[in-house]
């Protein structure tokens, strides 16, 4: 009878929390989706960063070099602007895009100029940009270390909400692949419920081990420069520099910045410690 009681306590709360945090995941996921394909979508839903037409003929010759962009990006912003950074186009339709900031305000402006014919596309701040804005919003909401507290709080919900799921899920042993089977039977909401029985379990154990880790790694340069679009436009082979190539399938990044705590340092070394742990090639 306790058990039952706890059953049905834990189903109420994974219920209630899952709709807060829903709104949460549709953030998080709407923003992260627009970075992951940003180079893909960019250009095509967005004025700000798309170039001109690709040029006919030699391009080399057409393209304006990074310091005419950048001189021509501040003077498309207003006066006292300092450069913080200047993003090369990653393919013949993307643009250069500078980051600067206001001495007497410290706003957050920026500016993309076309690559081949030299010309401002957009200058302003960040709500004229709609993929940088995600970025921001994917990372702290634009309210900094705020920010990435109540993103963190929400991250441990979001972990809370995953084992919660799976302990309210979870029909015993022997019926456990039984569960696991779809029964498409009853209205629209009863399938999507089914849906959700199916999907929860397994997506929950992904939401665990990647919140539980908290360390976020990645090749930092997945495409070396001869495999870009834009070089391979140009005719660039990636196969004529091997060690370019295989750099960029072995080099892991880690988190690595100014702004990084001691014991976020602490919890990066530890992980790579955990991982290397028993590899005689790597004990001293």
């Amino acid at each position: 009878m306790i058990r039952v009681r706890t059953r049905q306590l834990v189903r109420v709360a994974h219920r209630w929390t899952g709709l807060v945090v829903a709104l949460f995941l549709i953030l998080q996921a709407t923003t992260g989706v627009m970075l992951t394909f940003k180079d893909e979508l960019a250009w095509r839903v967005d004025p700000a960063m798309r170039a001109s037409a690709f040029p006919v003929g030699d391009p080399r010759s057409a393209r304006i070099s990074p310091d005419i962009a950048l001189e021509r990006a501040l003077a498309a912003l207003p006066p006292g602007c300092a450069p913080d950074r200047l993003y090369f186009p990653k393919h013949e339709r993307g643009v250069f895009l500078v980051k600067c900031t206001r001495r007497d305000s410290g706003d957050e402006l920026r500016a993309t100029v076309d690559p081949w014919n030299g010309h401002v596309i957009a200058a302003g701040g960040i709500w004229q940009f709609p993929f940088e804005l995600a970025d921001e919003l994917h990372l702290d909401w634009r309210i900094e270390r705020p920010g990435q507290v109540i993103i963190g709080t929400l991250g441990c919900v979001l972990l809370a909400l995953a084992i919660s799921g799976f302990f309210v899920w979870w029909p015993g042993k022997r019926h456990a692949l039984r569960a696991m089977r779809p029964v498409w039977r009853g209205g629209v909401r009863t399938r999507l419920r089914m849906l959700h029985r199916l999907v929860g379990p397994i997506v929950a154990g992904f939401v665990v081990l990647f919140i539980s880790a908290g360390v976020v790694t990645a090749c930092h340069y997945p495409q070396p420069i001869p495999g870009q679009p834009l070089f391979r436009a140009l005719g660039w082979d990636p196969t004529r520099f091997p060690v370019a190539w295989a750099a960029s399938q072995e080099v892991l990044s880690l988190p690595c910045f100014p702004e990084l705590r001691d014991d976020e340092v602490d919890a990066v070394s530890q992980a790579i410690r955990a991982f290397f742990e028993g590899d005689p090639e790597c004990e001293s």
